[in-house]
């Protein structure tokens, strides 16, 4: 009886599926959630967890929908608002994304090489390995190249891949771990996988 009357509570299921979250269980979080919003689908709370609960699944977009959704019902709440621009910067850096044109994912490849390389000039000491300065100028080549219309795609792996590059080289010589909770690392991250 007295479970019955935690669980039913809204505030209680908010919590339990925050809990779910935390403890590496987004997939549970997230029915939580649903539940939630069967029984009260103005819950701008549970909106907010769904959309945490789906972020830490890596479906951003479904994400960035949900934090959508719960600053619709809860316009004052500054965290979720904060997420939802946090969601909204890190789609518009994946190049993965399905249905995007060559010129954009090549735009999205050339934005995620130019981020890294301030990332790990911004942490670098005066004297980089050889391997490093090779590798700033291959991608200072790259990012002087005029690419036609054609070769977009090609081009647009190749970016990709010096990003990924640059990232590897930026854990090796920096002293500083780079942030693993940017839009920056989260893309690079979904991009090695």
């Amino acid at each position: 009886m007295v479970q019955e009357d935690a669980t039913s509570d809204p505030k209680t299921r908010i919590r339990i599926g925050r809990l779910f979250v935390q403890a590496g269980s987004p997939a549970r979080a997230a029915q939580v959630f649903r539940d939630i919003l069967h029984d009260a689908p103005a819950n701008g709370e549970a909106y907010a967890g769904l959309g945490e609960a789906e972020f830490a699944r890596g479906n951003y977009r479904v994400a960035q929908r949900d934090f959508l959704a719960a600053v619709r019902w809860a316009p004052d709440d500054q965290a979720v608002r904060q997420r939802l621009d946090f969601s909204n910067e890190l789609l518009r850096l994946d190049p993965t994304i399905r249905d995007l044109s060559a010129a954009e994912r090549f735009r999205r490849s050339l934005k995620l090489v130019e981020l890294t390389l301030d990332e790990i000039r911004s942490c670098i000491g005066p004297n980089p390995s050889q391997e490093l300065r090779g590798l700033l100028d291959k991608v200072a080549k790259a990012l002087a190249v005029h690419v036609g219309v054609a070769h977009k795609n090609e081009v647009s792996e190749s970016n990709l891949d010096l990003a990924e590059q640059l990232w590897q080289a930026r854990k090796k010589e920096c002293k500083s771990p780079p942030d693993g909770n940017t839009p920056l690392a989260l893309v690079l991250a979904r991009l090695t996988q």
